[in-house]
């Protein structure tokens, strides 16, 4: 790949990383703020809210999904890694590539099931908020797109044998 070609893919898994990272973190508070207010609501004045329900399932989809990409990047992700500890050299770069391709197909057929799902249902809207159901799925296909510029950018960076080593593995 190009040095231009690679500083093009860096900058933009930057930008997806600081996405990530604010909406993770605004999701994450919006779920605290929305589930304490309401659960106080219920209990100390038997009156809930009735949409909270809904965005708190939307914000947790969407949490998970960004979750799952930034995982990814920062190498969070879980891992059983016996027969790779068991490797080394072309045999552990080999089951690297395998794990890596592997892991582009389960991405690109998650994405496309998300974007596929999203399509069928945004004709239906949410019972109480009354939007389209597509916002609440979207977030798997965007979320499997951020994974995959990750992807690429961690095997153009470290090489296939190293994209899917967990924070763990690199630390021992």
């Amino acid at each position: 790949m190009s040095s231009l070609l690679l500083a093009v893919l860096r900058r933009v898994d930057d930008a997806i990383a600081l996405v990530e990272n604010v909406l993770i973190s605004a999701l994450c508070a919006v779920l605290a703020i929305l589930l304490f207010g309401n659960v106080a609501l219920r209990y100390l004045f038997r009156s809930p809210v009735t949409w909270i329900e809904e965005v708190v399932v939307a914000a947790f989809v969407w949490m998970i999904f960004i979750g799952v990409s930034a995982c990814v990047r920062s190498h969070q992700h879980l891992r059983i890694d016996v027969v790779p500890r068991l490797l080394s050299g072309p045999a552990k770069g080999i089951l690297g590539l395998l794990g890596l391709l592997c892991m582009v197909v389960i991405v690109a057929a998650m994405g496309k099931f998300g974007y596929d799902y999203a399509v069928f249902v945004s004709g239906n809207l949410t019972p109480i908020l009354g939007i389209s159901a597509a916002w609440l799925y979207i977030g798997l296909p965007l979320g499997m797109a951020f994974t995959a510029v990750h992807l690429l950018r961690q095997f153009f960076d470290e090489g296939p044998s190293r994209v899917l080593e967990s924070v763990l593995e690199r630390e021992g």
